[in-house]
């Protein structure tokens, strides 16, 4: 029984990266754009906390995804999307914020960060097929979280607490 389900999700999750691969521009495009809605959308799934400005947040999850569902540059550019709109003023980031002054703000290490971790592993998975097993893939995950999302985070943190104070 076991065998079974493990070779079905073996198969499947070759289906998924063959129908990846073959996605043409225009539903790449698509895709990264529903990414950074979907990233958006969890910003504001938050918790504060009261010794920090930092709210814990959703977004961490989309964004890893984004870089194993779209690929290196796809992934990437689906949280580049979602950072230049924001900072255009669409009040996306968490507590429903926009605009440039929040990516200059206590938060703004974690957004760009955001674009790196994407990137880094839509990398391995696009270059190295290993990597899009279950374990390698939440061995990967963790890396990009805490050295490509939270490390820029928390040096801008501590940047912006040091010239507020």
């Amino acid at each position: 029984m076991e065998g079974g389900i493990v070779q079905k999700y073996c198969e499947k999750r070759h289906r998924f990266f063959v129908w990846r691969c073959n996605l043409d521009t225009s539903h790449k495009l698509i895709l990264s754009t529903i990414f950074a809605c979907i990233t958006g959308i969890a910003a504001q799934i938050r918790i504060t906390l009261p010794w920090t400005p930092v709210p814990i947040t959703g977004q961490t999850l989309p964004v890893l995804l984004s870089g194993v569902v779209l690929g290196k540059w796809w992934g990437g550019i689906s949280q580049a999307v979602y950072l230049a709109i924001g900072m255009f003023g669409v009040p996306w980031f968490s507590g429903f914020k926009g605009g440039i002054d929040v990516v200059f703000g206590p938060t703004g290490g974690y957004l760009l960060g955001f674009i790196f971790a994407s990137l880094f592993l839509g990398h391995f998975v696009d270059e190295h097929i290993e990597m899009r097993k279950f374990r390698n893939l939440l061995f990967l995950m963790v890396i990009a979280n805490f050295g490509l999302i939270y490390l820029p985070g928390l040096v801008q943190l501590g940047v912006w607490l040091s010239l507020t104070d």
